[in-house]
């Protein structure tokens, strides 16, 4: 693969207001990508608006995606904007996230050519060099090791800024895709160092 790749963050329809909640997830994803890499954008479709939709601009937004590699992280309410993405030629299409994990063989007979299953950070640090339709990510099990999010990528969030401090859950609730999932957590001082980094934030 070419060393160029834009991460998406899709619009939410779930969501009264897409801006409140920052995209975590595929945000630490183009951080780590970053920092290899000259040409990693991060397109946040969220700033568009669209109440549930797909209006013009989101389109013409996805067409003017100029990176070889486009990675998607989706949920099962934002899989209606996947389709858009078929249209664009010679694109080499990644879906992770939720939706793609549990539904790996639905997205790739859609026409996506990549499916990362679970925690995206292998693909992140490896996604120039990886084959193979489905790619299984390894979960970090040091949290501390992740670099803190680059913030800067986003604007116009509204609420108070999140802290990761841990991952997975050793419950099983039936409707949760972290059900069951490796508990690990971030040191106290690799959190306090996180917020220290943003204080000037409204925490």
């Amino acid at each position: 693969m070419i060393n160029d790749i834009t991460y998406v963050n899709l619009p939410s329809p779930f969501l009264e207001d897409a801006l409140w909640i920052y995209p975590l997830g595929v945000l630490g994803l183009y951080t780590i990508s970053k920092k290899e890499h000259k040409n990693v954008q991060f397109l946040d479709l969220n700033r568009l608006g669209h109440n549930g939709g797909i209006t013009l601009d989101i389109l013409n937004t996805i067409r003017n995606i100029n990176t070889p590699v486009i990675a998607i992280s989706v949920t099962t309410p934002q899989a209606r904007f996947l389709p858009l993405f078929l249209s664009l030629n010679h694109k080499f299409l990644v879906a992770g996230g939720p939706h793609a994990t549990y539904c790996p063989s639905e997205v790739l007979s859609m026409g996506f050519n990549m499916v990362v299953m679970g925690e995206g950070e292998y693909f992140a640090q490896n996604w120039y060099k990886l084959k193979g339709a489905i790619i299984k990510g390894n979960s970090e099990a040091n949290l501390n090791l992740l670099p803190f999010p680059d913030r800067s990528a986003i604007i116009g969030y509204k609420g108070p800024v999140p802290i990761m401090a841990g991952r997975g859950c050793p419950y099983s609730c039936s409707f949760c895709s972290n059900a069951n999932s490796n508990v690990r957590w971030r040191s106290p001082e690799n959190i306090v160092e996180e917020l220290l980094s943003i204080k000037e934030e409204d925490i």
